[in-house]
């Protein structure tokens, strides 16, 4: 399996973590402190370096610190969004650490998600003085974003129509609307603006497919299969019901699946072809995203950043391959 984006980037990613801190460090209150760091000690910060590929790729011209507290406020931003996730799924582990939800409740939990909004905001505000020109855009992300995790977490989707929509409205806006706003401390041109939301935008919704068939294996530092015992069907078990008719996803839902069990399901998903055609979903979007980027990107960035598509895909192809789990 490749990793080669990420040991590209991991000099840069300590030093979003070490700002990170720094700035989290700085909580009054010990138990929102504690919620947010938790966060820190597994990221991988991709949304900040990605960023920082973005600024610097369109010819962006802040200095390597001012870039560090944009990305790093980024960072501290997108928390939020991840501990409504946590709120929302009841996720009291996450990538092998507790989230604090259950030892300090849910209360503190929704605070420490606005506690990082707002900081997260305020060390991002001095870089943002062309999105006023452009913030009728970014209306629309905070809608969706905000509707498809109601969608998604709260009330589920019953098919596979249903579940690519809300990948796209939870994946595709967050990864999208976060990278066009840092688009903008670098150009005030529209179609470069707009060439970055596209790139996020479905390299996102490939993400989201990416992070479901991690969690349906149990490579998201908690039990196996977690979302689908908490009531919510993966876009490839919708998959694989379309193209096997005696296939119910839903007898699966809402328990614990003991290992053979897994083991029979697992093979049920591959003989179904499913995998298939969330191969070529996945490709199609990233192909998009590529295309989009590739043509407004100083080429020395773009390349770089590309490697991220290339690693991810060689790491869906092995989880997609892998027969004992």
């Amino acid at each position: 399996m490749s990793n080669v984006f990420f040991e590209k980037t991991k000099d840069l990613r300590e030093k979003i973590r070490e700002e990170v801190i720094g700035s989290l460090k700085k909580i009054s209150n010990e138990k929102i402190r504690k919620i947010l760091l938790q966060r820190v000690k597994s990221s991988f910060f991709l949304k900040g370096i990605i960023a920082d590929y973005i600024h610097q790729g369109l010819g962006g011209n802040l200095s390597d610190k001012e870039r560090l507290n944009l990305i790093s406020g980024l960072e501290i931003y997108s928390s939020s969004l991840v501990l409504l996730d946590n709120l929302l799924d009841k996720h009291y582990i996450r990538n092998g650490e507790t989230t604090y939800l259950s030892e300090f409740g849910p209360e503190m939990h929704a605070l420490a998600s606005q506690y990082a909004t707002h900081m997260g905001l305020f060390k991002m505000l001095p870089y943002l003085r062309n999105f006023i020109g452009f913030s009728k855009y970014f209306y629309q992300y905070i809608d969706n974003a905000i509707t498809g995790a109601i969608e998604m977490d709260v009330e589920h989707p019953k098919n596979s129509e249903e579940s690519l929509e809300y990948i796209s409205k939870v994946n595709g806006f967050t990864l999208g609307a976060p990278l066009a706003l840092i688009a903008t401390t670098a150009t005030r041109n529209i179609f470069k603006i707009m060439g970055v939301f596209e790139y996020g935008y479905k390299s996102g919704i490939s993400f989201g497919i990416y992070e479901e068939i991690r969690d349906l294996i149990g490579e998201h530092g908690r039990e196996r299969a977690y979302e689908l015992k908490k009531g919510r069907i993966p876009l490839l078990m919708f998959f694989a019901s379309e193209k096997d008719k005696k296939f119910s996803p839903k007898k699966y839902v809402g328990r614990d699946l003991p290992e053979k069990e897994f083991h029979y399901l697992w093979n049920q998903l591959k003989q179904s072809k499913a995998f298939e055609k969330i191969d070529k979903i996945v490709n199609n979007n990233f192909s998009f995203a590529k295309k989009s980027l590739e043509k407004i990107m100083k080429k020395e960035y773009f390349e770089e950043l590309d490697l991220l598509r290339k690693d991810i895909l060689d790491s869906l192809y092995v989880y997609m391959d892998k027969r004992n789990l």
